[in-house]
């Protein structure tokens, strides 16, 4: 099996692509018209939250009970979270190292409520791990821990959530492979877990069980985390990249692995950005590009074709406002609140009702009014405006 093969299998890129507050790709918790929350794509886990266990749905599905109050969602390896109005946390999907936190380790087919977390306004889904950011600036962690991704000080893994340890004021989260990322309120950025490829930005190569600060970085308005790499918008809209690149995804120019904060050289201007498994997606001038390694199948347990695109693809699509990066996949929601996507789709992830691999942006099955997406390993989510509105 090849390398990059390989590299799809055992990872992807975990994140909810979340951008600066003013581009309101987020809505707030209670946020009017914010409602209703659909599923596509890999369903070999569940995750898809239909009640059903079709292996796969090339268009969108709406997990069980979630038609209302829905504000945010999270796509992560084998495992899907939404955060409702009230604040509650809601998990399905994968259980094997607890991360849907619900104190035990069974699939769900159906949402079920993470006991014992309120307040919540946005979660984040790694690999096998999940984070849940409260009103009051504190993060939760609960799932595998077996690189302290949790950040609890262990590398034991957690049914329920845990407090991560040392941090407040907390503004946004990011879940990576087996890493995780925070960004506070005064602009700073902080990491823990994996650090295998640097992708902690401390300068070293050295597995944190605590949050420790990224180097060189201050004025960060937006994080994004992948498989092995890691990304930050800054205020004057310079986009850095550190970690894993061997397929160019830093966007340096290199394949050289970095350690601390580089500048991105290939896109200027980025108002956000998104982080896949060794990939990078930009947004830049309401049009999205992207770079590093593109695989067109394969998933969990099987081959992938997969080469390296070292030069910046600007994507046909404009006037977009979000995006999002899976395992193999993209996401953009355009301002009139359609729905795009593109890559590899071998489980419908793109969502077009195919399974067919996309080189440029197809529209998701008709969904209109989305106001929030996720990319996962093979699967999608999406908020969309109530009443929602679903086209054959």
């Amino acid at each position: 099996m090849g390398a990059t093969a390989l590299a799809v299998m055992l990872g992807w890129a975990a994140l909810i692509a979340v951008a600066p507050t003013s581009a309101s790709a987020v809505p707030p918790v209670g946020g009017a018209g914010f409602k209703s929350a659909l599923n596509w794509g890999d369903n070999r886990f569940l995750q898809l939250g239909d009640g059903t266990a079709v292996t796969d749905r090339p268009t969108p599905v709406q997990p069980v009970g979630l038609d209302s109050g829905v504000v945010q969602m999270a796509a992560g390896g084998g495992h899907t979270l939404a955060v409702r109005d009230t604040g509650e946390v809601l998990a399905w999907g994968l259980n094997s190292d607890g991360q849907l936190g619900t104190n035990l380790t069974e699939t769900f087919f159906i949402p079920v409520q993470v006991p014992g977390l309120g307040g919540v306004t946005r979660v984040s889904a790694g690999t096998a791990h999940s984070l849940a950011l409260r009103w009051d600036g504190s993060v939760w962690a609960w799932g595998d821990n077996d690189a302290g991704q949790l950040g609890d000080g262990t590398e034991i893994d957690r049914s329920v959530p845990v407090r991560v340890t040392g941090l407040t004021n907390v503004t946004e989260i990011a879940a990576g492979g087996r890493f995780s990322l925070a960004r506070r309120s005064d602009g700073t950025v902080w990491a823990w877990g994996s650090n295998q490829f640097g992708q902690l930005g401390d300068g070293t190569v050295t597995q944190r069980t605590n949050p420790v600060q990224v180097v060189g970085l201050s004025n960060a308005l937006q994080i994004a985390a992948g498989t092995h790499h890691s990304l930050a918008l800054r205020s004057d809209r310079v986009a850095f990249a550190w970690g894993r690149n061997a397929f160019g995804a830093l966007g340096d120019g290199t394949t050289i692995d970095h350690v601390v904060p580089r500048p991105m050289t290939v896109v200027s201007n980025v108002t956000q950005v998104a982080a896949g498994a060794g990939f990078t997606v930009v947004l830049s001038g309401g049009k999205p590009f992207w770079w590093g390694l593109d695989c067109h199948g394969g998933g969990l347990g099987t081959s992938a074709a997969c080469t390296n695109q070292f030069q910046v693809r600007e994507v046909p699509l404009t006037g977009v406002i979000q995006i999002a990066a899976g395992g193999s996949h993209r996401l953009a929601i355009r301002a009139d609140g359609s729905l795009w996507a593109w890559g590899a789709n071998n489980f419908g992830q793109v969502g077009d009702g195919t399974r067919a691999f996309q080189i440029d942006p197809v529209r998701v099955a008709g969904v209109n009014g989305a106001v929030q997406v996720s990319a996962g390993a093979a699967h999608s989510a999406v908020v969309v405006l109530r009443p929602m509105v679903i086209q054959p």
